[in-house]
């Protein structure tokens, strides 16, 4: 769980920097190829957001309603997190 700690800041600045991507002068000459790998890598990243958040609140929510939580739990939450941000930030080109 420690390593969803340092992860989760990373995406969030990830996502932060594609969210203002678009307002940069330069981003308006992108063709059509361009524009997909944006969209590809901002849903990558939102996706990635949402689903490395969500486990706190959903601790939070157990938490209250039983004491202990098992390892496969957690292993079962954690996998398909850890492989979103890699397709996030290696979907982007250079120009």
């Amino acid at each position: 769980m420690n390593e969803l700690r340092i992860v989760i800041p990373g995406v969030q600045v990830l996502f932060a920097f594609l969210l203002i991507l678009p307002f940069n002068t330069g981003f308006v000459e992108a063709d059509d190829l361009g524009w997909a790998v944006y969209a590809g890598s901002l849903g990558c990243a939102a996706v990635a957001s949402a689903l490395l958040i969500g486990p706190a609140a959903y601790h939070r929510h157990r938490f209250r309603r039983l004491e202990e939580e098992t390892a496969s739990d957690k292993k079962e939450m954690i996998t398909p997190r850890i492989l979103l941000p890699p397709g996030a930030s290696c979907s982007s080109r250079s120009p």
